[in-house]
């Protein structure tokens, strides 16, 4: 990850991991569970990283990114955990072909992107 970049990866990353939720919403609505799971792999692999796209000093520039992240890394290391989590368990869920279950761990992944954007995102 090069420092001068580092907020533009990010930023990437995050639009690639919206843009995953969106795609896994309309695949559940049509009961495409292959693509669901491989839209969550997206986020699995981004949350999995995530934190190391926030290297001190890297609030600067175009971001929306909250100085608490840096001042409170562990918590946001934590959510950024749980997105992992919650993305992995929509895998696993999906796996099952229960739709309406995998429905649920939709919600609980987009929960957690929700839990995190409160508490760093301005």
């Amino acid at each position: 990850i090069s420092k001068a970049g580092v907020v533009t990866e990010r930023k990437a990353n995050f639009r690639a991991s919206a843009a995953a939720m969106k795609t896994i919403n309309a695949a559940l609505g049509s009961g495409d569970f292959d693509v669901a799971i491989t839209q969550a792999t997206i986020i699995v692999d981004w949350a999995r990283v995530m934190p190391d796209y926030f290297p001190e000093n890297s609030d600067m520039g175009d971001t929306k990114a909250r100085p608490d992240i840096w001042t409170d890394f562990d918590d946001f290391k934590i959510r950024a955990s749980a997105n992992e989590k919650a993305a992995l368990k929509l895998i696993s869920t999906a796996k099952t072909g229960d739709a309406s279950a995998t429905i649920g761990a939709l919600k609980q992944l987009g929960g957690t992107c929700k839990s995190c954007h409160e508490n760093f995102k301005y």
